[in-house]
């Protein structure tokens, strides 16, 4: 009983194997479908900052173990080899320099800072909200990912030859960054066309295995036929076209993660909440402010500093809005205001924004407001959600105590959940006295102050390198270079270890004035800040953020404790290193100057600025290092002897494929009748010329494999029939032959299109002539 032929078995014009799928064309599918898989980080992650670590991640997995196979490694090897190279990579890409023996060889300290920024890392993912900035514990989280989803993939779909798993590992990854935000998405297709187009490639060119099932070696098979690319592409653009009739698409969901709107919600952690609002740097706007004078408008407080060092509240709970606002808290000294607020981009949004602190409003949709008096917060009831063009208006009281009079006041009568504080990093504490010791500030409201101008003397950036937890706001401190959420945060924190009560405010800086008394209030105005208590007074806004576009309102001195002029306005203005335009950011800030109140910076002070990685690896010279390793695989690749391996019958059926073109240029095309002994003696003119190829092509047609000595013995005899039966001719006749032998490949290709999966399981049951 014979052996059943493998796939490529059918004898036959037209019906030879195509030219086999390389391994690189392989690897490049699976990089494609890698892009693909992370193309929705950009959800999580503020700016594409992100994206160089992460695609250098991608093509440096890739690209070490097509190296490890090149050199004849097994899995193990390249499992050793992916975990050297993710070692590396973390160490230069994302760790201080200095830990590193001659600046590249990792040594026990860069094991110890590796260990402590993970920490980070997972910390930052328990109370950091998406979207965030890359900075170094998130990112080297997201590039462990990446890189041993990479290495899966790569295994599974060249190695095992198993693209299905392969695309099953991508869509993992893909899924990640889609689940642990609640950021609006726009157009799903966006994310996933991408990842199907690369799906398909990777299934197509991935599926070069024996038809019964038996795993190809890299190099084997065909290429995928043109009816699979036609099927695959053809269902990836109905899937998009045709999903609008899938029955409860785009329909509201039974379960709400939180609602939409820009983040104005209502969950256990506001901070999550309006998260995506305070990263915004879009120009959308958001509201229309008729007002005589500038005034923020605020979402909610967070008075509660939890273990975790998340400013937090216990939850948002409203009555019904009828007649005048019950009031937080009494504020005797006050500045009356009449306020309108017209929604532009606030369309399913829970939190109303509100001028602080409010005693009335009116509203055509006054029975869906409800006002919670604990923390001075107005929302809409119920399912109920604000929708572009509602308008209300607001009397408004502005707390506006003097100076001198806040100087008098005890704070230590306040609620002392006002000052509590979990167990703080030491320089934040070591910090906070030590300003207000050099300012020789006394009483609660210059120790603010104090802080205030301290944080304002610091550097404001868009890419900050951490948040506000603990470890965060111990690098924030240390660095000088963060941004609203951070200063705010640290502020209230500082503010706080001094016994004063402080709690911080979320919502919109004034915004860019259009009118007499018209303010036009966009995503990018999106801001924090903090508020303090005063007894008898009521809550104080203090502004800590150096804002480089100066859309904020700084009591002080001067402007009074409730100034009517934006910073950009006045001659005082706080110098800042970071770009004058906030949300055009060109570059990586400047490295600010030590203030003399700060604290020692410590070892990785060296890594401020902005920078996503801790080392300062440069990107360029990581660029060359992926170019170097690509093109290095190749040229090894090409200088690897062929004589100590196997090959794939593809690569010798693609040697009859080139045989029959040739005899079609010249006149002598194939019969269905010959077999390939025949037809090879009747293109070479000499049997025996043609020997070595009809035995390499016999061995193909029933062996998974052929011994690379055959194939270059099959080579050697292609080579010399071409060379007999060209040798002679003229140029002209040559290039008759060459366009005839294109147009029966043409031809060859089409026919192979039309008849599709059902003539190769047609071809595959009947074997080649004379099988039994």
């Amino acid at each position: 009983m014979t052996a059943r032929p493998t796939a490529e078995s059918t004898a036959g014009p037209c019906t030879a194997a195509g030219r086999p799928v390389s391994e690189w064309l392989l690897v490049g599918a699976c990089a494609a479908l890698m892009a693909a898989a992370v193309l929705p980080f950009a959800r999580v992650f503020v700016g594409v900052e992100f994206a160089r670590p992460v695609a250098a991640a991608i093509l440096l997995s890739l690209g070490g173990q097509s190296l490890a196979r090149r050199a004849g490694g097994g899995p193990l090897t390249g499992l050793l080899v992916g975990i050297v190279a993710w070692s590396m990579f973390v160490a230069l890409a994302f760790l201080p320099a200095s830990t590193l023996y001659g600046g590249f060889v990792p040594t026990s300290e860069t094991l110890r800072a590796g260990a402590e920024l993970f920490a980070d890392g997972v910390e930052l993912v328990r109370t950091r909200p998406a979207p965030t900035f890359p900075v170094p514990g998130l990112m080297v989280l997201t590039v462990t990912g990446v890189w041993w989803v990479a290495h899966a993939v790569d295994v599974l779909a060249v190695r095992l030859r198993s693209p299905l798993h392969a695309v099953a590992a991508a869509l993992v990854l893909w899924t990640v960054p889609l689940a642990v935000t609640t950021t609006p998405g726009g157009q799903a297709w966006r994310w996933a066309v991408p990842l199907l187009i690369a799906a398909v490639a990777v299934l197509l060119l991935g599926s070069d295995t024996a038809r019964m099932g038996r795993a190809r070696r890299v190099g084997g098979g065909s290429v995928a036929p043109a009816f699979g690319w036609v099927t695959g592409l053809g269902a990836v653009v109905a899937g998009v076209l045709l999903v609008g009739l899938v029955p409860g698409f785009g329909e509201r969901a039974l379960v709400q993660p939180g609602g939409s709107g820009g983040g104005l919600t209502t969950t256990d952690n506001p901070m999550v909440d309006i998260r995506s609002n305070l990263v915004d740097q879009s120009r959308i706007p958001v509201a229309r402010v008729s007002s005589p004078e500038p005034v923020y408008l605020r979402l909610t407080s967070l008075e509660r500093f939890d273990a975790g060092q998340r400013w937090t509240n216990d939850g948002i709970r409203g009555d019904p809005v009828s007649g005048p606002l019950p009031a937080e808290a009494q504020q005797p000294l006050s500045r009356s205001l009449n306020v309108e607020v017209e929604a532009l981009g606030l369309s399913g949004a829970v939190l109303v924004p509100a001028p602080y602190q409010p005693r009335a409003i009116s509203s055509p949709r006054l029975e869906d407001l409800r006002w919670d008096s604990d923390l001075a917060t107005l929302t809409m009831t119920g399912d109920e959600r604000l929708a572009n063009g509602d308008s209300y208006e607001l009397a408004v009281e502005v707390p506006n105590p003097p100076l001198e009079a806040l100087r008098e006041v005890d704070v230590s009568e306040a609620n002392p959940a006002l000052t509590r504080v979990p167990e703080l990093p030491e320089e934040v504490g070591a910090l906070a006295q030590r300003i207000v010791s050099e300012a020789g500030a006394d009483t609660a409201v210059d120790r603010a102050l104090a802080i205030q101008q301290e944080l304002r003397s610091w550097e404001y950036s868009l890419n900050p390198p951490a948040g506000h937890g603990s470890n965060a706001m111990r690098s924030f401190i240390q660095r000088r270079v963060g941004y609203c959420e951070q200063f705010a945060g640290t502020m209230a924190a500082m503010l706080r270890s001094l016994g004063i009560p402080a709690r911080v405010a979320v919502g919109f800086t004034p915004g860019e004035r259009v009118g007499d008394s018209e303010y036009i209030v966009r995503r990018a105005n999106a801001h924090a800040w903090v508020e303090v208590l005063f007894p008898d007074y009521g809550w104080v806004s203090f502004e800590p953020t150096p804002r480089s576009d100066g859309n904020v309102l700084t009591p002080g001195a001067e402007a009074g404790m409730a100034p009517t002029q934006l910073d950009s306005q006045l001659t005082r203005r706080p110098q800042s290193t970071a770009t004058p335009d906030f949300g055009q950011q060109q570059g990586p800030p400047q490295q600010p100057t030590p203030s003399p109140a700060a604290p020692d910076a410590g070892p990785d002070a060296e890594a401020a600025g902005g920078q996503p990685a801790g080392g300062g690896l440069p990107w360029t010279w990581l660029g060359v290092a992926v170019v170097g390793l690509a093109g290095g695989g190749l040229l090894w690749g090409r200088r690897q002897p062929r004589s100590a391996a196997i090959v794939a019958p593809g690569e010798v059926l693609a040697r009859v494929q080139r045989v029959e073109r040739l005899g079609a240029g010249l006149g002598r095309p194939r019969e269905a009748s010959e077999t390939d002994a025949e037809y090879l003696a009747a293109v070479a003119r000499d049997a025996q010329r043609a020997q070595p190829l009809v035995a390499a092509v016999e061995r193909a047609r029933w062996a998974p494999t052929v011994p690379a000595g055959a194939d270059e013995a099959a080579g050697e005899a292609e080579a010399a029939i071409r060379a007999h039966r060209l040798g002679g001719l003229g140029r002209v006749t040559r290039a008759m032959v060459a366009v005839r032998s294109w147009g029966y490949g043409a031809r060859c290709w089409v026919k192979r299109a039309r008849a599709g999966e059902g003539r190769r399981a047609a071809t595959l049951t009947a074997g080649p002539p004379g099988a039994r």
